[in-house]
């Protein structure tokens, strides 16, 4: 038989009435269900949600899917496994209930070595990664990319490119992720599903051999280009037709190049045939010159209104309604509601009107109303219920003359009402106060000193808020008590050397100084296991977290030790003033206050250099860090100074109580622990002046914020006060 092949004449037909073969669009699943062979997880998904911004991209890991195109948005996906990337063997079974186009989201760093993943220009080098399966698969290269976002910050930290190609309903095999540049291997390859029940067009032609009309089983091969020569290949890739009975000289084939090829420019098809009884890999013999597609098929962008899909819509006169049962989506292909939008909409009557939603039952109305004054107003009836302001004013029953405005009763079932200094009201102001208590605002309840609680242990020296609970560490006691923020219960003591002196929260775990046996104890916050004891020589008094590492004041050497908090490691020892009793972290540099040589340093955090050294004077004995300044706590002096944390210039220096010697930072207030006169300062952090001066037990110590409230520990009657 010649290998000569010749297209005397094509043409495209089945578009129209009758013949167009578009099918209606169901709610049905496409991806109905997966089989993974060799994976290190037995926990792949189909995912629940369809695709979206945010969506979840793994089931071993937090990784989220970022700047979705829109033409990817609400299709089925499946939540794949990172840690199959570098699974050896690894296989994928995809069935499909219909026709679809099936995309994988590819990693854009494959095959390019050691490189950082966020370019979003990067394009894969399969055949260098040893992917070659994919090529031979015929997936193509949308154009599209999809970003990873692995901490849920909306930072993308890498770009996939997505690949697609049109496949029959039934199974389809995707195979092992390989890097063979990079040993740890790339995110694991995504994997998505689109119905395309729409843009297929019914082929019909007569092919001759050597003059004569062709007979029997040939292959096909059809391409689609946006020129009649070279140009670029468009649509879900090649489509192959094995084995197609020609009768004749004739034949049909039905062609999916994808439902959004057809915009209205220019296409061109590419045939190449060969005799089916020819075994692969014969070749196949390109026909020119391309055929080009006629206006017909162009139905389908009319259809499809320039892309957008129609959904059965019906038009009377001027309106149209939809003409499904179901629920209608947009800009979802799962709606949860008769309308169910993902997006911004907007309505408006006109230029001079009101622009509203309303919802109608019983006969009333509710209206979400935009009125001319720049108000957005809730309504019921005629009746205004609430009202917000362009300047972010908010009116119950009125419109608002300042931040809260309301006509009418509150009423407050829990919580009760916080003020501008943090303080919390949870019952009517008793009517019978002293002057004094007017003068200590002690009136209220959140700074009433007599809430103190028993800690279980001796001598309660520092305190520290993880989150949920209060953690004190009891100086003649070997151990840490827990109590509950609520309700001031103790939860428990547990260990942590045998004279605990301060403690500091990580984030996970509570870390305790012991200075007289040289030891720091860390105890997983959530149930106090001993997680670890490391020994510190030199007096381990005060500590602070950086984000990464544990440093801590070594009273009797002069230095401060910088340990890495995952493991407990020294990561370095740097030399300090006289006597180092308190450190404190501002987000770039560690900071220390020097008992004995009346200073504070500045060291940097990075690597434990010393920026600079600060006179003080006064037994320097605490720091604190309030966004912008340092504070720290003259104990012989009676005052706390405030340094300008960039430079360390001196801003004020403020009166406080007798021997402070703690201090913490409350969003707004200094809070001063005044050891040898029993009671609590509270300064205006922007200006040093005393707000207030409160009672707490004998010989406050520690001092923590919680969120709500000041906590004190009182060394030596055994209890913590909560302010």
């Amino acid at each position: 038989m010649s290998k000569t092949k010749t297209l005397v004449w094509i043409w495209i037909v089945g578009i129209g009435v009758g013949g167009m073969l578009c099918t209606s669009v169901s709610a049905a699943q496409i991806i109905s269900s997966i089989t993974v062979h060799n994976s290190s997880s037995s926990g792949l998904q189909i995912s629940s949600v369809p695709l979206a911004e945010d969506a979840p991209a793994m089931v071993d890991r937090t990784h989220e899917y970022n700047n979705v195109p829109s033409e990817l948005v609400g299709i089925e996906y499946v939540k794949v496994a990172n840690d199959d990337k570098t699974v050896a063997n690894y296989a994928l079974d995809v069935t499909l209930a219909k026709e679809a186009i099936l995309y994988l989201f590819l990693d854009n760093r494959l095959g390019h070595g050691d490189i950082p993943g966020n370019d979003p220009d990067l394009v894969p080098e399969l055949a260098l990664a040893g992917m070659t399966w994919v090529l031979e698969a015929e997936f193509q290269d949308t154009g599209l990319t999809i970003g990873i976002d692995e901490a849920g910050d909306s930072d993308i930290d890498q770009w996939s490119v997505v690949y697609a190609k049109p496949v029959p309903s039934g199974t389809v095999r995707l195979w092992q992720q390989n890097d063979l540049t990079h040993a740890s291997g790339r995110n694991m390859y995504g994997v998505a599903a689109k119905e395309m029940s729409c843009g297929k067009i019914s082929y019909q032609g007569r092919l001759t051999d050597s003059g004569n009309p062709a007979e029997g089983p040939y292959d096909l091969q059809f391409k689609l280009f946006d020129a009649e020569t070279d140009g670029n290949q468009i649509g879900m890739g090649t489509i192959t037709k094995d084995d197609v009975t020609i009768r004749n000289g004739y034949f049909t084939v039905t062609l999916n190049f994808g439902d959004e090829v057809f915009t209205g420019d220019p296409l061109w098809l590419e045939i190449g045939v060969r005799p089916g009884e020819l075994a692969y890999p014969h070749q196949y013999t390109i026909l020119t010159p391309r055929q080009e597609i006629t206006p017909t098929p162009y139905a389908f962008y009319a259809r499809n209104l320039g892309g957008q899909k129609d959904s059965d819509w019906i038009i009377t006169q001027s309106n149209m309604y939809a003409g499904v049962s179901g629920n209608v989506g947009i800009g979802t292909t799962n709606p949860g509601q008769k309308l169910s939008v993902i997006g911004p909409v907007r309505c408006s009557y006109g230029v001079d009107e009101a622009e509203h939603i309303q919802m109608g039952h019983g006969g009333h109305n509710g209206y979400i109303n935009w009125v001319g004054d720049g108000n957005l107003d809730f309504r019921y009836d005629q009746s205004t219920l609430a009202s917000f302001t362009p300047e972010g004013k908010f009116g119950i029953g009125t419109v608002p003359s300042e931040k809260l405005t309301v006509s009418g009763m509150i009423h407050s079932t829990t919580g009760g009402f916080k003020f501008p200094d943090g303080s919390v009201q949870t019952s009517a102001v008793s009517t019978k106060r002293t002057p004094q208590q007017i003068a200590l605002l002690k009136w209220y309840e959140a700074n009433q000193s007599d809430l103190a609680y028993t800690t279980g242990g001796v001598s309660p020296y520092d305190v520290a808020f993880d989150g949920t609970h209060i953690w004190v560490a009891n100086w003649l006691y070997g151990g840490v008590s827990k109590l509950r923020v609520s309700d001031g219960s103790l939860v428990d003591t547990y260990p942590a050397g045998i004279n605990p002196y301060k403690v500091a929260f990580d984030g996970a775990h509570m870390w305790v100084t012991d200075p007289l046996n040289n030891v720091v104890t860390k105890l997983r916050a959530s149930n106090g296991e001993l997680v670890e004891t490391y020994e510190v020589v030199g007096g381990p008094g005060g500590i602070a977290f950086d984000g990464i590492h544990i440093w801590v004041a070594n009273y009797y050497d002069g230095n401060v030790k910088k340990l890495l908090a995952y493991d407990g490691s020294v990561e370095g020892t740097f030399p300090v003033g006289d006597h180092p009793v308190d450190v404190a972290f501002d987000g770039t540099h560690i900071w220390v206050a020097n008992s004995g040589a009346n200073t504070v340093t500045k060291l940097r955090a990075s690597d434990g250099s010393k920026v600079e050294t600060y006179d003080m004077g006064g037994e320097p004995y605490a720091v604190v860090f309030d966004g912008t300044h340092i504070w720290v706590a003259n104990s012989d002096a009676n005052t706390v100074t405030k340094l300008r944390a960039s430079d360390g210039s001196e801003v004020g220096t403020y009166n406080v109580g007798d021997g402070p010697n703690a201090l913490v930072f409350d969003g707004a207030y200094i809070w001063v622990t005044n050891n040898y006169s029993d009671d609590v300062t509270k300064l205006r952090a922007s200006d040093g002046s005393v707000v207030g001066t409160y009672a707490v037990g004998n010989s406050p110590r520690g001092i923590a914020f919680d969120g709500a409230h000041i906590w004190v520990t009182n060394e030596n009657d055994n209890t913590v006060s909560k302010l």
